[in-house]
């Protein structure tokens, strides 16, 4: 895998912005410096609403946001079409906010991007993680991991429990082998 601490990478949580809002705020915001070299962003979230097997790329050229069009990386997805677990779908992006909820602050933040929207499924983790190695450029990529951790666990369990374990597995860069 190429050297990581030369590629922009943030997980930013999705839910609605009266919840955390400010969080994915203060993530974004760390990117400022390396704001200008970003064109691309591999922006990847579960699937809530619609059943996926594997991971849904969609064929659409464009998402749009009251911020106006952020423009598809149509030749990124082509280079992870014809893995068996990638499937060309709209229908898992229509309704997810997991991925919308992401835009107005990368549209806020970079002067002009594309985006590669990616609807995770029942995808393994070493499918993902191939196409996130597929994906991943230079200094210009910026992987955004649209995250809700957990919706199940009470506050003091997540920070006592959930957090650690998730941070250090986070931190620690690694990937189960394939």
């Amino acid at each position: 895998m190429r050297d990581s601490k030369h590629f922009n990478r943030l997980i930013a949580p999705h839910a609605g912005y009266v919840y955390s809002g400010r969080v994915a705020a203060a993530a974004f915001a760390t990117l400022w410096a390396s704001a200008q070299t970003i064109t691309r962003v591999v922006l990847i979230g579960p699937a809530h609403y619609v059943h996926v097997r594997g991971i849904a790329v969609p064929t659409v050229g464009a998402f749009e946001t009251p911020l106006g069009r952020v423009a598809v990386d149509l030749e990124a997805l082509r280079t992870v079409a014809d893995l068996q677990f990638v499937i060309r779908a709209d229908a898992p992006h229509a309704p997810e906010h997991a991925l919308e909820v992401e835009l107005p602050f990368l549209q806020t933040l970079l002067a002009s991007f594309q985006v590669v929207p990616l609807v995770v499924g029942d995808a393994t983790p070493q499918d993902v993680a191939h196409v996130l190695r597929l994906l991943w450029g230079g200094p210009e990529t910026l992987i955004v991991v649209s995250s809700d951790l957990s919706h199940y666990h009470d506050y003091e369990t997540a920070q006592r429990e959930l957090a650690p374990v998730s941070l250090d597995t986070i931190l620690s860069n690694e990937t189960e082998k394939e």
